[in-house]
């Protein structure tokens, strides 16, 4: 079947309407995993910063903390099954507060 025009809409067979949510979903994952790198890669830039210029961390101590962290958000998403990187932020932010530590009232606190 080919695709025609029917009330000034364009049709397309299933398959090839599949076919096309198929890609723009694929191409969609793509940006937003390259957003997420790029995201990934500032709060990184300034975690490391502030360690360095507020807490004196040299280059061993910070190289040890990123690969340690690093890690240990990998580890955190294979535990509990979770690739993308947002799940892995909740679930932190989740094991923060059974700790009692509420970092959602220190971010409304040092506005």
């Amino acid at each position: 079947m080919k695709a025609r025009v029917k009330s000034g809409k364009v049709e397309l067979p299933n398959d090839i309407r599949e076919a096309m949510e198929a890609e723009a979903e694929r191409m969609a994952k793509i940006a937003i995993d390259e957003m997420n790198r790029d995201n990934e890669d500032e709060l990184d830039a300034m975690a490391l910063y502030i360690l360095h210029s507020e807490f004196g961390f040299g280059e061993k101590r910070l190289r040890r903390f990123y690969e340690r962290f690093s890690l240990g958000l990998r580890e955190l998403g294979e535990r509990y099954q979770m690739n993308e990187y947002e799940d892995r932020l909740w679930l932190c932010k989740k094991k923060l507060s059974e700790a009692r530590i509420d970092i959602s009232k220190w971010r409304k606190e040092n506005k």
